[in-house]
């Protein structure tokens, strides 16, 4: 039997369309499995009270607990002559104006132009776009010792936890670090390539925090809530426990219909059929 080439193509495309559309099932299928198994982790969470000691026999279980996040330790950037803070998370975030180049023209007949913007990432140069070094770098910094009350967590459900933008009005000490450099709130009216523009964040102690996670070993876990599937514990600024378990399935939560963009290229229930010439 001969088999002509359009009967080639028309076979390849239905067998894209099952594919893609398998895909999507797996993936529908998939959100409404841990969607399920939250609502599951749900029922059998168990709420702490901040004031309460660790308790081991609650290793291995779902908790909410809301409280005063607190640690012991200061924080430092010296750069800035930012000491003792206090506070779990603090960190900068720096960027410097520069070169980008960027394609005025077309994929087939590109046309290389450069414009200048602030940037985090160091971009390429080249010729009379020359862009320097970095002279200061982004800095992130974690108390080790966090607590929620009596709860210490683990790391990784730190680095979850939100911040803020946090302004100070002690000015920095050390000019000599790049040639110019601007606070948050400081934009120039002509800055120039390799100027630094540096903004600050900020999760300070005793703030209160809620926090939806599995106790494992005495410490709140950064861990998945189930041995089943990635499910992301959450910590946030203080919010009841309701809410917060809404949150995380509509985090999960997917539509059962086909997106918007697929549906404009797939007709499952009609075959299109391309006549080649």
């Amino acid at each position: 039997m001969k088999i002509s080439g359009c009967s080639i193509i028309l076979g390849v495309i239905i067998l894209c369309l099952w594919s893609m559309k398998g895909y999507t099932q797996s993936k529908i299928d998939e959100a409404e499995k841990k969607v399920q198994i939250l609502e599951e982790l749900e029922k059998n969470c168990i709420s702490i009270p901040s004031s309460q000691p660790v308790d081991p026999q609650n290793d291995g279980r779902v908790i909410y607990v809301s409280g005063l996040i607190t640690t012991d330790e200061r924080l430092h950037d010296e750069t800035f002559d930012l000491k003792g803070i206090h506070a779990v998370k603090f960190g900068r975030i720096v960027e410097m104006y520069q070169w980008r180049a960027y394609n005025a023209g077309t994929k087939e007949s590109p046309d290389l132009k450069y414009r200048k913007v602030w940037s985090s990432d160091a971009r390429p140069s080249s010729g009379d776009h020359l862009n320097p070094p970095f002279k200061i770098s982004n800095k992130h910094l974690e108390a080790k010792n966090v607590m929620i009350g009596k709860l210490p967590i683990s790391s990784e459900l730190l680095s979850l936890a939100p911040v803020t933008p946090y302004e100070f009005a002690t000015r920095y000490q050390n000019p000599m670090i790049a040639e110019r450099i601007f606070l948050k709130g400081e934009e120039p009216e002509n800055p120039e390539i390799g100027d630094h523009r540096v903004s600050f964040y900020i999760l300070r102690s005793h703030v209160g925090v809620s926090a939806i996670a599995r106790q494992e070993n005495g410490i709140l876990s950064g861990n998945s809530l189930s041995a089943e599937c990635d499910l992301e514990p959450s910590i946030t600024h203080t919010m009841c426990r309701k809410d917060m378990w809404k949150n995380l399935q509509k985090k999960y939560e997917v539509s059962k219909s086909l997106p918007k963009e697929t549906k404009e290229y797939i007709n499952f229930n009609h075959i299109i059929i391309l006549k080649f010439s």
